[in-house]
């Protein structure tokens, strides 16, 4: 349904009416990944707008919401359903400038001398059904979430069919890229929703040992719910449906192997608090122009009992903990808009030491019919922060829409969706290097690689390796990428 985007590419994308743009969709001509709900959220002042529009944090009281862990498993579609320009505007390489974060950085520098970026690649898994997350666990597993290829339950929306299915899966591999290699479904049957020829479900992944995995589902009951109110015909879900979108549309879902199986387990509800919070503050100031309310949980970060989950609807980022037995969700941050009345979409999330790192797709400036600019960002996000609405700091700048990133010994790895100089859907990885005080490394200093990669997504290493999602919008062509680092 397009009710959300992929990655939120919907939500920036949305004219008044409320068309939309899924994340990793190519109809667009200013949309920016924003589209998850998730937990309430407090109410907030804003302040007079700066460069880059940011809410006051006068008025945000520290609000907790709590929600009993439930078991099922539903997919969620991605977010930013605005503008539906089916057409990628590819043009010249704009200048690429860096906005060093300010704090110093906890942990261990990286070396100096940039080391020499893989020259090559190899394919080490194909016919996956739109790869969107990876995870890694120890030296032999990795995971990849399948969002699926919808379903037969269809409503027609702005003269576009969306059906719904239960085709979402999990797929763990074992000595990937070895010759021993062999994959399992660990888990299949979530929820999936296909928009047109965008699919959204299951999207970002993190394991925790090799019996716990915990993943996002995309959209929010509320969103869905609003996309068939507005269908043709007002139609209403299958008791089959309805079942699964209540208990796993925005969820954070654990699947835990019990007896050799990995049954799911509903945790929080992050996107229907996210779509309440934005509804709330629709009309303020520093709200995106028309995009809320929004909702689509897309990346997620797990250490311990704690998650760290990314909304490229609410454009916010949540934590996630269990205490005494009960989940709770705080806003830790908003990712402010790149541009008064245009939202962010964040849409990867990485920890290293206390600090998150949160890349955003940006699609208004890489989509502006004028001026199209690489314009996304990486904020760093201290953890200890207090206030959520300026806890986000830009950290690196000047990159193109962002789906992926993670780091690795020699630096922080940003996958990007496509390219400005690149023609057609090219994508590419540039390696960004840390300083000793915790900085990003000058521009001038990155290196990129991989540019011909087709809308790729996720990220995750694996010894000397880093793998990516390849053709993350693709029914049975995804696949994944290896390269040697």
């Amino acid at each position: 349904m397009p009710s959300r985007g992929w990655l939120e590419w919907r939500s920036a994308c949305r004219p008044l009416p409320r068309p939309r743009c899924l994340p990793y969709s190519t109809r667009t001509s200013h949309c920016s990944p924003a589209r998850w709900a998730g937990p309430t959220r407090p109410g907030v002042r804003a302040q007079p707008p700066a460069r880059r529009v940011r809410p006051s944090s006068d008025q945000v009281s520290s609000v907790i919401v709590r929600s009993r862990g439930s078991s099922t498993q539903r997919s969620h579609m991605n977010a930013h359903r605005k503008n539906r320009s089916r057409s990628l505007r590819v043009v010249a390489a704009a200048t690429v400038t860096a906005t060093i974060g300010l704090g110093l950085f906890a942990g261990p520098a990286f070396a100096k001398k940039p080391r020499p970026v893989p020259s090559s690649h190899t394919v080490v898994a194909t016919g996956l059904n739109n790869p969107r997350g990876l995870a890694s666990e120890g030296d032999n597993l990795v995971y990849v979430s399948e969002a699926g290829t919808g379903g037969d339950e269809c409503i027609t929306l702005e003269s576009e069919s969306t059906c719904f299915g239960f085709t979402g899966s999990i797929t763990r591999f074992e000595k990937l890229g070895k010759s021993k290699q062999r994959s399992t479904k660990i888990v299949d049957g979530l929820l999936s929703i296909r928009a047109g020829n965008e699919v959204v479900g299951i999207d970002g992944i993190d394991v925790r040992g090799k019996h716990r995995v915990f993943g996002v589902m995309a959209e929010s009951a509320q969103g869905i719910a609003a996309d068939f109110a507005a269908a043709d015909g007002t139609p209403s879900p299958s008791p089959t449906l309805s079942t699964a979108i209540s208990t796993y549309a925005g969820r954070l879902v654990e699947f835990r192997k019990k007896r050799g199986v990995f049954t799911p387990a509903a945790l929080a509800n992050v996107g229907g608090t996210n779509w309440d919070w934005t509804d709330l503050h629709k009309t303020d100031v520093w709200a995106p122009t028309n995009d809320f309310p929004d909702a689509n949980p897309y990346a997620v970060v797990s250490e311990g009992n704690k998650h760290w989950v990314v909304d490229a609807g609410a454009n916010t980022v949540t934590l996630v903990q269990k205490k005494k037995g009960v989940y709770t969700q705080t806003l830790i941050s908003y990712i402010p808009n790149p541009v008064p009345g245009r939202d962010a979409a964040p849409a990867c999330i990485a920890k290293r030491g206390r600090y998150l790192y949160v890349g955003e797709l940006n699609f208004a400036a890489f989509y502006d019919p004028t001026t199209p600019t690489a314009a996304a960002t990486i904020y760093r996000i201290d953890t200890r922060a207090t206030n959520p609405m300026t806890s986000a700091v830009a950290w690196a700048t000047g990159l193109n829409p962002i789906t992926g990133c993670g780091f690795a010994k020699d630096g922080l790895y940003v996958v990007q969706l496509r390219t400005i100089s690149s023609s057609g859907a090219n994508g590419a990885i540039t390696r960004i290097g840390i300083n000793k005080d915790g900085t990003a490394a000058a521009s001038g200093t990155w290196q990129t690689f991989g540019t011909d990669l087709v809308d790729p997504s996720g990220f995750a290493k694996l010894h000397n390796t880093i793998l990516v999602a390849n053709k993350s919008t693709s029914t049975g062509a995804g696949e994944i990428w290896q390269f040697k680092i």
